[in-house]
């Protein structure tokens, strides 16, 4: 068995090695049915045919998670100068329109309330924090609401410092190593978008942006909720995967798979206090979208009730407080 490259995991939760195999990437799955990535990416990245990687449910506490990750699978990209990675890119960097409106407003929502929070205890600036920054679309938009300091931190992008400093706004000090960023600390708002499903210990790097956060600030952050016990079965019988599928999103560069309720109480457990709020661009009331305004103020309405009952339902986005 081809091992080069692969680190066992333990529970990501409660640390069990209890567990039962829910599904197997093979390197015939990765090189025939998933169309995301090109066959010779996988043998770049050091697969061979009989590597694997195995999604497992812990059978104490039934997190769903990768216990054997193939760490290279999304850490071997980026080999392209980057004149070159830009120009790749038809729209730029930017996160999908539908989920940029989403942070946006949730992101404008924190920066009121630590604003006001900081003229209250008379401090006249916020710090805002991009954790798992990437390319730094999230970081520009708070520059862009007016926030003086920025810090972007994502210890496993393939961007360089050359990046920030000549696509981003100016100003956001960013860096790969926590250290370097936390000695700015405390932050009043930390912003967390597509990240928790790719982190090697979740816990603890939760833990340690708690440990950096100030008393009474807030933290958005997003758990994609990919119900692989619905989907399972259009997995394993799949004949071809594209981006376009609703199953596109099991891979092995995510490897967390925790459902509402269980990320609710991992971030409960270290301290959060789960806010409730209902996200959902605005649709202008007018005669031709009477049905898209119902549509919008019931959903909100039903969101909205569930998060006063405490009910996760398919919730992938969490505002918490550091009490």
């Amino acid at each position: 068995m081809s091992d080069n490259g692969k680190v066992i995991r333990k529970c990501i939760i409660c640390g069990s090695d209890d567990y039962e195999i829910i599904f197997t990437f093979t390197y015939e799955f990765l090189t025939n049915t998933y169309k995301n990535v090109s066959p010779g990416y996988v043998d770049e990245i050091g697969w061979m045919p009989d590597t694997t990687s195995s999604i497992v449910r812990c059978r104490k506490c039934g997190s769903i998670y990768t216990r054997d990750v193939f760490v290279g699978y999304e850490r071997a990209k980026g080999n392209n100068p980057l004149e070159e990675d830009v120009r790749a890119s038809k729209t730029g960097y930017t996160i999908q329109m539908a989920e940029c409106v989403g942070i946006l407003h949730s992101i404008l929502f924190l920066i009121q309330n630590s604003s006001f929070q900081q003229m209250r205890n008379s401090q006249k600036y916020i710090k805002f924090l991009d954790f798992g920054s990437g390319s730094g679309a999230i970081s520009n938009l708070a520059c862009a609401m007016g926030v003086r300091d920025v810090y972007a931190l994502d210890p496993y992008t393939i961007y360089q410092k050359t990046f920030y400093e000549k696509y981003n706004f100016p100003g956001i000090v960013f860096s790969r190593d926590k250290e370097e960023i936390f000695k700015y600390a405390p932050f009043d708002v930390v912003v967390s978008s597509s990240v928790f499903e790719h982190l090697f210990d979740p816990m603890n790097e939760l833990i340690s942006i708690y440990d950096n956060m100030s008393k009474g600030s807030f933290f958005y952050i997003t758990n994609p909720f990919m119900d692989i016990d619905r989907e399972i079965n259009q997995l394993r019988n799949a004949k071809a995967i594209y981006k376009k599928d609703i199953i596109c999103h099991y891979h092995p560069g995510h490897i967390n798979y925790l459902k509402p309720k269980q990320f609710k109480n991992l971030v409960e457990n270290i301290g959060f206090e789960v806010l409730s709020f209902s996200v959902k661009p605005h649709v202008p009331l007018t005669k031709h979208s009477i049905k898209q305004h119902l549509y919008h103020n019931s959903v909100r309405f039903a969101k909205t009730a569930f998060n006063l009952l405490g009910v996760p339902y398919n919730r992938q986005a969490f505002i918490v407080r550091k009490k």
